[in-house]
């Protein structure tokens, strides 16, 4: 247009009606574009935060395992402890047992 200005020929309205169309449909194809990217990008979003929070709940019931496993070895070891100090005094009784059998009983020599 400027150069049909400069040459002092004006341009036909049909030139004219022809560029806008064209750019009415460039701008439309550049909307499209743009709302299509924009969709890829929100579902791209939803996907991350559901990954993210799928993360998450592993990570807590990772956690939850963990917690259960430690408290399962305290318990278990907590019971060896009592099982050996019961151990301890049972071998402690026999040893007084037996030793108060030999005494109402001395071996014969």
């Amino acid at each position: 247009a400027r150069l049909a200005a400069k040459m002092g020929k004006p341009m036909p309205n049909k030139v004219l009606e022809e560029k806008v169309e064209a750019l009415n449909r460039s701008f439309g194809q550049v909307l499209r574009e743009l709302g299509d990217v924009s969709t890829e990008r929100d579902q791209a979003n939803r996907r991350a935060d559901k990954e993210a929070a799928a993360r998450r709940r592993a990570e807590e019931a990772l956690q939850d395992r963990e917690d259960t496993l430690k408290e399962a070895k305290a318990q278990h070891e907590r019971e060896a402890r009592e099982m050996t100090e019961l151990l301890e005094q049972i071998r402690r009784q026999w040893g007084l047992k037996r030793q108060q059998l030999e005494e109402l009983a001395p071996r014969p020599s």
